[in-house]
């Protein structure tokens, strides 16, 4: 028997599913991203999020926060092939990556990230802007910095924390902030 190209193929397509981000939207640099976040990730063990093989189910959200003499908190939420979240608490100290927590989170816990995803959805998480249009630059002070990771999209978003909110994306930012805080206390 002849084994041709369209008899592989249904074989070949799992092993195919799982690539890196397609579609990329991110602050340009230089930005708190390239410059921290994307160093300590490497350094934690937790890569590149544009680069990392997802499949198209899976779902990664890697929040950031600080930046200023207050140090810097994060979480990282992850959704696998199988449906299965993760919440790991990467620390930071001194500006140094040091190491990740595991959170154990239960499905039938109210702070289970899979309850969550369609709030922070609802909230706007997923279409926060690369980073908001000022007429100053912040040189030191609060920031959030949120990447998102949906299959081969990645999205990630770079605000400043303002006391007085100038645009709507300030608002959900900080919305957003307040749900991973309080859930998982990054």
């Amino acid at each position: 028997m002849r084994v041709t190209a369209q008899m592989l193929l249904p074989l070949l397509v799992p092993a195919v599913l799982a690539s890196q981000a397609m579609t990329v939207e991110e602050p340009p640099a230089p930005s708190l991203l390239s410059m921290f976040v994307r160093p300590w990730a490497t350094e934690l063990s937790l890569g590149d999020l544009r680069a990392t093989a997802m499949r198209d189910s899976a779902l990664e959200v890697r929040f950031w926060e600080g930046f200023g003499l207050g140090g810097v908190r994060s979480v990282v939420l992850r959704r696998g092939p199988t449906g299965r979240w993760t919440v790991l608490r990467p620390i930071i100290d001194d500006l140094h990556a040091a190491r990740i927590d595991t959170i154990e989170v239960s499905p039938s816990s109210v702070n289970y990230p899979g309850s969550l995803w369609p709030m922070l959805v609802h909230m706007g998480i997923d279409s926060l802007p690369t980073r908001v249009s000022r007429k100053w630059r912040m040189l030191d002070g609060h920031t959030y910095v949120l990447e998102v990771r949906r299959g081969t999209r990645y999205r990630a978003s770079e605000i400043e924390h303002l006391d007085k909110p100038e645009a709507h994306a300030d608002v959900v930012v900080r919305r957003i902030a307040d749900v991973l805080r309080r859930y998982f206390n990054p």
